[in-house]
């Protein structure tokens, strides 16, 4: 292994505003991974519905990161017959995204889909999805939690890009280890580290232009299941920002969804 994809002995969590130790986890979730099926991100079917960010807000120089839960029942519901992803992008161009994917009305899994890997990489069996893993598999990442009344299921990520030296960065995930509503912890379960040929290509283009959201492929015709976002913060160059007006903004495809209640950004449910 090299130094570049050494993984961090502490993390910060903007929302607590505290540091908590990590332990490397990387060789157990490639173990757990399985790739059994997967739709491609951001295609002329995608939609969505959330707070993205605004144009030209939440930059960064050196690192950017978002710290969120994801709140999800046991499946979808309503009509759903396709795939169904809660995610967010954390802002670079070439960054990853850690997100429960559904498909139909089967079990959640949890993906890990990373951008700075070419589609045609022979070392991912399924290309940029690094990482495939069901739910019923994360053991400890999963913990109960209630939004606006609804008892549902809650995983805690903090998805990173950061700046190892001029030229080369860093993805990472780490999942939060939370036993009785107290964060006890972070696990690294994905790395991989990269070249970029000038450092301003890490700022988002193409990708990592969405915050928080639910995504789907096709309209919905009847309400689901209510799922969506809880303490969700970003985290760039030291700094900490709240999801608010200042700097997202809705984003709604008219999928047939809303969000319900409508509150604070870094904390909405869809249904």
């Amino acid at each position: 292994m090299s130094t570049f994809d050494a993984i961090e002995h502490a993390i910060y969590d903007p929302f607590v505003q505290q540091s908590f130790p990590v332990k490397d986890a990387r060789q157990k979730f490639w173990l757990d991974s399985e790739f059994r099926s997967f739709a491609g991100k951001k295609d002329p079917r995608s939609q969505a519905l959330g707070y993205w960010p605004r144009a030209g807000e939440l930059t960064f120089r050196e690192s950017t990161a978002i710290r969120y839960v994801i709140v999800f029942p046991d499946t979808v519901g309503g009509a759903s017959d396709d795939y169904v992803y809660l995610t967010t992008s954390n802002r670079a161009e070439q960054g990853v995204e850690a997100h429960i994917a559904y498909f139909a009305q089967q079990p959640p899994d949890f993906y890990i889909f990373d951008f700075s890997i070419g589609s045609a990489d022979p070392g991912v069996p399924a290309g940029r999805l690094a990482r495939q893993v069901a739910v019923a598999k994360l053991g400890d990442y999963v913990f109960p939690i209630t939004v606006a009344g609804l008892p549902r299921n809650g995983i805690l990520v903090i998805n990173q890009t950061r700046r190892v030296q001029p030229q080369h960065w860093m993805n990472s995930v780490f999942l939060g280890v939370v036993r009785n509503g107290v964060t006890q912890r972070y696990d690294a379960v994905y790395t991989h580290s990269y070249c970029l040929f000038a450092d301003d290509d890490q700022q988002p283009q193409r990708n990592g232009f969405w915050g928080p959201e639910i995504e789907a492929f096709f309209p919905f015709t009847k309400s689901i299941n209510a799922m969506g976002f809880t303490q969700a913060m970003w985290y760039q160059d030291g700094a900490r920002h709240g999801i608010d007006n200042t700097n997202s903004e809705k984003h709604d495809d008219i999928i047939g969804l809303k969000i319900s209640p409508d509150g604070p950004q870094g904390e909405f449910l869809v249904r």
